[in-house]
């Protein structure tokens, strides 16, 4: 079981409006009429911020905390909980974005939380009632990522005696405002298999993904891309491999990609194949293009890839291996090449003239990188076939 304390990370984080009134820089937030007339009445909001709650996860207790901002008495003072059913909305800014109801045009939570408010004391924390069911709605938004933003809404409800409201800390008012608690239990997967796996083809995919994992927490796939992957592992000169076997070779034509589709965030529950993918990037390269053609493939398929920036990451890495034609290098080497491994860098050390250089028929420099992508192993040799990394 997981948990999280979430809170406004500025004073325009929080607020509270009437009909004819927006405030977001007070020391107080206010939730219910402060007076005789309907207009009075009054409708906070609160956006909280870095919400880490993963996307697919059953919330089992949530709620609100707010600080008294004073003593207020016992008269009814009733407020609907409820939130903006979108993945990461902004705070609203002015008295446009917030009207009741609806929350100017957006889209509300159909799950909503009566909280019937007794007694407050100065400085006394109070809870709201558990409002699982909303946060669960807002989390099984389509878009929702780890660590998006939740708005949530206290609306007066017509039960409030008149001038029954309750005051609290703001931002602005205490330094911290409202308070989010979550509680979650991640998606836990289990996998059968029913046929021998293809361990060449997956050993190819987990090494051309191998640059965006990162790691595993608390169940929760986190892939990150990794673009300060330089560090170089050998550097081959022609004492080290036999320059007779060197092969060097541009990829064929018929391999260039220019304009890429990726579709990411996996929807687990609920959809299979295609259908899942929750969202989806695009991009093309157009120096490749003109020179080309319009080169597209079937869409790209990271299911445990999440967030936008890292899906962009991660497409132009591959437009950058596949814009344009690359150089191929493949030898022979003995014992020296033992401890390589698939996705280490080599560079190449030689100079004008000797047979490593012959060799390379000018194609290949001292100081370009290359990417294992192959290792064949036998008997008294090493067959690799090594790739140039492009933007390294």
């Amino acid at each position: 079981m997981a948990s999280g304390t979430f809170y406004p990370s500025s004073g325009a984080d929080d607020g509270y409006g009437t009909s004819w009134e927006f405030v977001n820089n007070a020391d107080v937030i206010i939730m219910g009429p402060t007076g005789s007339y309907n207009n009075t009445r009054k409708d906070s909001f609160v956006r909280f911020t870095n919400v880490n709650v993963p996307a697919g996860a059953t919330i089992t207790n949530a709620y609100v905390r707010f600080q008294s901002y004073g003593n207020y008495s016992a008269n009814v003072c009733q407020t609907d909980v409820y939130f903006l059913y979108e993945a990461n909305p902004p705070a609203p800014t002015s008295f446009s974005d917030f009207k009741n109801p609806p929350w100017g045009s957006a889209t509300v939570t159909s799950e909503s939380i009566l909280w019937v408010h007794g007694s407050w004391v100065q400085d006394t924390y109070y809870n709201s009632p558990d409002i699982s069911s909303v946060v669960q709605e807002v989390v099984n938004h389509p878009s929702w990522n780890d660590g998006n933003s939740m708005v949530g809404c206290l609306l007066e409800e017509t039960g409030s005696n008149w001038t029954a409201n309750r005051r609290a800390y703001s931002y602005e008012g205490n330094g911290v405002g409202p308070v989010l608690y979550v509680e979650w239990r991640s998606v836990v997967m289990s996998a059968a298999i029913s046929s021998p796996p293809n361990v060449r083809e997956l050993i190819n995919r987990i090494a051309y993904e191998a640059s965006s994992i990162e790691y595993w927490d608390a169940g929760q796939h986190n892939l990150v891309y990794l673009p300060t992957h330089t560090t170089v592992a050998k550097t081959i000169d022609a004492n080290r491999i036999d320059s007779e076997t060197v092969d060097v070779r541009y990829t064929d034509r018929v391999d260039l990609l220019n304009a890429l589709t990726l579709w990411y965030d996996y929807y687990w529950s609920g959809y299979s194949g295609d259908d899942a993918f929750r969202q989806t990037v695009t991009d093309s390269d157009a120096t490749s293009i003109a020179t080309y053609g319009n080169l597209e493939s079937d869409p790209s398929q990271f299911q445990m890839l999440r967030g936008t920036a890292n899906a962009e990451r991660a497409l132009a890495w591959i437009l950058a291996q596949y814009k344009n034609p690359r150089v191929i290098v493949s030898f022979t080497g003995g014992y020296y090449l033992t401890d390589i491994r698939r996705g280490n860098l080599l560079q190449f050390d030689f100079v004008e003239g000797d047979t490593l250089d012959d060799a390379f028929s000018g194609l290949v420099t001292t100081t370009d990188k290359y990417m294992v992508t192959n290792i064949v192993r036998s008997v008294g040799s090493i067959g690799l076939e090594v790739v140039q990394l492009i933007a390294v």
